[in-house]
């Protein structure tokens, strides 16, 4: 939120996260084919943004919360048609796509955009962003991090 977007979406899935996300000023959004990988999730965030004349989006994962708002602006305020944050030189979360890339990606599958940014890094700008990609995965990660 203090990245300052237009709008946030949470693409949800096999977890009905409503009650939790209600106190959130955000758009909740279920994907039907969630079992299809994080995939289908990036396909239904552009079904939704798409007829709202959306020109990109930007993708993180709800499990990183060390990930400073400074990085998501910077991934957002990024011209390239890809746009990916680099942590020490190692590219992670958040992502931004933009409109004309969105045909370019897989629609099932865990990947991703990975494999569009591996296969295309003409499109690609690598943005150096501060703060931790850390994901939270396990109790021992949650352990770690509080």
């Amino acid at each position: 939120m203090q990245a300052a977007f237009s709008d946030v979406l949470v693409v949800t899935g096999a977890v009905d996260l409503a009650d939790e996300l209600n106190k959130f000023d955000v758009k909740i959004i279920y994907n039907p084919d969630y079992g299809r990988g994080i995939a289908s999730s990036i396909t239904t965030a552009i079904k939704w943004a798409r007829p709202r004349g959306f020109e990109a989006l930007v993708f993180g994962l709800g499990d990183q919360p060390k990930i400073q708002p400074i990085a998501w602006k910077s991934i957002a305020d990024a011209r390239a048609p890809i746009a990916v944050a680099s942590y020490d030189g190692k590219q992670r979360n958040p992502v931004r796509l933009s409109r004309e890339v969105w045909p370019l990606l897989p629609t099932f599958g865990d990947e991703g955009a990975r494999l569009l940014i591996r296969s295309r890094p003409e499109l690609v700008e690598a943005v150096p962003c501060e703060g931790s990609p850390a994901d939270i995965d396990t109790l021992e990660d949650l352990q770690r991090w509080n």
